[in-house]
C-alpha cells in the first residue's frame, strides 16, 4: 500500500532515505510535470521477460514509470486543474 503525501515548505527539508526501502532520492522541478510532453512511452522489461509500452516521466536522468508515474500524473493533471483556476 503506497499513500502519496504533498507538502509545502519554505526551505528545502533535509531528506533521509530509508536504507532499506530506497535506493536513492530523486529531485525535480514541479514545473517540469505540468506540460503534457512530460509524459513519455518506451518500451521496458519487466521481470527479465515481459516487453511493454510504459508511461512514464524523466526525473533526475532516471525513468520514473509504473505506481509512481501513476501517482505523479495524477498530481500533475490535479495542479494543471488549479493552475487553470488562477488564471
Amino acid at each position: 500500500m503506497v499513500t502519496p503525501v504533498v507538502g509545502y515548505a519554505t526551505k528545502r527539508p533535509k531528506l533521509i532515505a530509508d536504507k532499506v526501502e530506497v535506493v536513492r532520492i530523486l529531485e525535480g522541478d514541479i514545473r517540469s510535470l505540468l506540460p503534457a510532453e512530460s509524459i513519455h512511452v518506451s518500451e521496458i522489461v519487466v521481470a527479465k521477460t515481459y516487453k511493454l509500452q510504459a508511461p512514464h516521466f524523466i526525473i533526475d536522468n532516471e525513468m520514473v514509470w509504473g505506481a509512481t508515474a501513476m501517482m505523479l500524473n495524477e498530481f500533475r493533471m490535479v495542479l494543471n486543474e488549479v493552475m487553470e483556476g488562477e488564471d
